[in-house]
């Protein structure tokens, strides 16, 4: 087998046209960040519509996709020209009759070196370049009339990153023969370079139908949002529903007159549209059910605690956390928190609740905190103060 890696050397030294063989620059690096879904979109080269000498062909996607063909002369020494031409198998030219096909149509050559005249692949030897705009993924191509002559001719293809082509022998499949070469699906590629070449000046051929796939950045998918306003729910609770049929674990608990914690489970609902107890500051017209810590030593009614308490919501997932909507945190309420708990975060994130006055609701904005496992809300204030009810807690899961 001849010494090809002596061309190469020869063609890189004359810097022929279009590309050398330096080491890529990592295209795309920047542009493959983010958090997005990657598919592919596949397309062809087969030189339809198209004549004449290019610098470049469109695939049937509408891709440009640049060419050379460089041709060796009968001393098989590359000549400095851009000699890549199309031909059409099925009207041929020249003494090409060994490109000849019934259903191939037009095909990539390089054109014979001194004849200008139609197109017709040259005899001595030649290499086509086939340089991507963004790194693909290579499938397959078709290859036509290598002769076992030309038992030395090689696909290079150039992958994003690494510092040598990756060889494909083309093995000799006789005059007039088709054939494909299945690629394997290499990724990242970025050059396809065909070298026809055989004993002494020979080598010559066609590609056809270079198909391959292209990265395609699909936006996130919309989540999922969903709401707990506690909606057709009552009583002391362990849990609640959320609007679209999710369980989220609550617990309620209150201090007492000295500002200690007692270890019960106080969570309750209490129907804002019709208050009980002496809860006239969580009255409203059109919030509904709302999440209170029922008042220690009141079991008569849902009655928020006044000594200060503690709400805790547990997902069984970890969750976008977007809003919430808090009532009646008073001037002497002023060290009431809510407590974010993010999976993989040591400490949770605190957002202060500042006073509204008594009876004002007002909506917490989260910020799409991401991965929420718990949340916590904190109502507290001077000595044993806090009082006050959590709404419509929205969320949304992958």
């Amino acid at each position: 087998m001849k010494g090809m890696n002596g061309k190469l050397l020869t063609l890189c030294a004359a810097s022929l046209l279009f590309y050398g063989c330096e080491k890529e620059e990592d295209a795309l690096v920047s542009s493959r960040s983010g958090n997005q879904v990657m598919s592919e979109e596949c397309d062809m080269i087969t030189f339809e519509g198209q004549s004449g000498y290019r610098t470049s062909v469109e695939s049937d996607g509408g891709r440009t996709i640049n060419v050379a063909g460089i041709a060796r002369d009968e001393n098989d020494n590359p000549v400095d020209q851009n000699r890549a031409m199309i031909f059409d198998s099925e009207n041929w030219t020249g003494d090409d009759d060994d490109l000849a096909t019934t259903d191939w149509g037009n095909m990539l050559i390089v054109q014979q070196l001194g004849d200008e005249s139609a197109p017709n692949d040259n005899q001595w030897g030649s290499e086509l370049r086939l340089g991507f705009l963004e790194p693909v993924t290579l499938r397959s191509m078709r290859v036509m009339d290598i002769d076992a002559n030309e038992h030395d001719s090689w696909a290079f293809v150039y992958v994003e990153g690494e510092d040598e082509p990756r060889r494909i022998y083309l093995e000799p499949h006789g005059d007039n023969v088709g054939f494909t070469v299945d690629f394997g699906n290499i990724q990242n590629v970025l050059k396809l370079v065909i070298w026809f070449d055989g004993d002494g000046a020979y080598g010559s051929g066609a590609i056809d139908n270079v198909v391959f796939c292209v990265p395609v950045m699909m936006p996130d998918p919309e989540p999922e949002c969903d709401m707990i306003s506690f909606e057709g729910q009552t009583g002391y609770r362990t849990t609640v529903e959320s609007d679209g049929g999710r369980t989220i674990n609550v617990a309620g608990i209150s201090r007492d007159e000295n500002d200690n914690p007692v270890d019960q489970n106080r969570a309750m609902i209490f129907d804002s549209e019709n208050w009980t107890g002496d809860d006239d500051d969580l009255a409203t017209t059109d919030w509904g059910n709302v999440l209170i810590s029922q008042q220690l030593g009141d079991e008569s009614a849902p009655n928020d605690n006044q000594w200060g308490s503690e709400l805790r919501l547990g997902f069984l997932e970890p969750v976008t956390l977007r809003s919430m909507r808090v009532m009646d945190i008073d001037a002497n309420e002023h060290d009431s928190w809510a407590f974010v708990y993010v999976e993989g975060e040591d400490e949770p994130r605190r957002i202060y609740l500042e006073p509204h006055g008594d009876n004002v609701g007002f909506t917490v904005d989260f910020g799409n905190i991401q991965n929420v496992l718990k949340l916590v809300i904190w109502f507290d204030g001077d000595g044993a103060y806090g009082s006050g009810a959590i709404d419509n807690v929205v969320f949304c899961v992958p």
